[in-house]
């Protein structure tokens, strides 16, 4: 699938989906299912699930916790399925089908739950095929880590939490030092071994609740809560260090690999957009200083 349609996978081929992280909380509500329930993203943000979305038995009652799906795949780990009733825009019950799928994050660590919703129909449907590209439109191929829609959503959520609840976040974007010239000299096994080496080094460095994904190519993005300006440069300092610390062997000799990165924190006037722009500033910046080099501010 193009990576232009990644965001409109759900959209398109389901009713709706929300994601609950492990204190039930909505984490992700999509635009499919504002129009099928009548509740916004806004309205649907940080509340429990079972606030926003009660499920119905034919008879009109509501499942009991013993039921619950979501209940269940938090406990056990597995996939399910339920077909039930939820209340429609209009105020009507309407018959669905709810799959459940757990998520984790790349230690393997449970992060939440995924909850489709389906039109009522046989759930074989959902097939191997279907599951598989279900997965891989949260994960990068390469690298096995978050991919770019995944972040994006994070972003957002974090953006929504900041405006919500006054929860700062800040954010550090870094590139790969001469990916594509290694790449193009060296060829493609290279290149997918210097994107791996560079996941495998960072992401168990990384907090349970931080989030590192790619962005582009040969671009990554790392997600931090609960940092001071001070200590965000820091850790980009580190990250910085740790990938300067390794190679790749090549032959009789040996590539180093170095990042340029930028990082900054979530500004009270900023727009997502403007947080993303300044970041890839920086980032340019470090890279006009020959790379190996973090920025969190330009001087005029």
């Amino acid at each position: 699938m193009k990576k232009e349609l990644l965001s409109q996978f759900f959209e398109d081929f389901y009713e709706g989906i929300f994601y609950v992280d492990k204190q039930k909380s909505i984490k992700y509500w999509s635009a499919g299912l504002e129009k099928l329930i009548g509740i916004s993203q806004e309205q649907a943000l940080d509340k429990k699930y079972f606030e926003i979305v009660p499920f119905f038995d034919e008879k009109g009652n509501r499942i009991t916790k013993e039921r619950d799906i979501i209940e269940k795949s938090l406990k056990h780990l597995h996939i399910y399925d339920l077909t039930c009733f939820v209340k429609s825009k209009p105020g009507k019950m309407q018959q669905i089908n709810v799959r459940t799928i757990p998520m984790y994050d790349v230690t393997s660590r449970l992060i939440g739950i995924s909850v489709i919703f389906m039109k009522f129909r046989d759930l074989t449907f959902f097939d191997e095929d279907s599951f598989s590209e279900y997965i891989s439109s949260f994960f990068d191929p390469i690298t096995e880590i978050p991919n770019v829609f995944y972040v994006k959503s994070i972003l957002k959520t974090k953006f929504a939490e900041f405006h919500r609840y006054h929860w700062k976040f800040g954010a550090l974007l870094f590139e790969i030092d001469n990916y594509r010239q290694n790449k193009t000299i060296f060829g493609e096994e290279l290149g997918a071994k210097i994107l791996r080496t560079t996941a495998e080094k960072l992401k168990h460095k990384m907090r349970s609740f931080d989030i590192f994904g790619k962005w582009s190519e040969s671009e990554f993005m790392l997600v931090f809560v609960n940092v001071t300006e001070r200590k965000l440069f820091k850790l980009a300092e580190r990250m910085r260090e740790i990938i300067s610390s390794c190679h790749i062997e090549l032959g009789e000799g040996k590539l180093q690999l170095s990042i340029s990165v930028g990082c900054t924190i979530l500004k009270d006037d900023d727009t997502l957009e403007m947080m993303i722009r300044r970041l890839q500033n920086y980032k340019e910046y470090s890279k006009l200083k020959g790379g190996n080099n973090v920025t969190n501010h330009i001087f005029q």
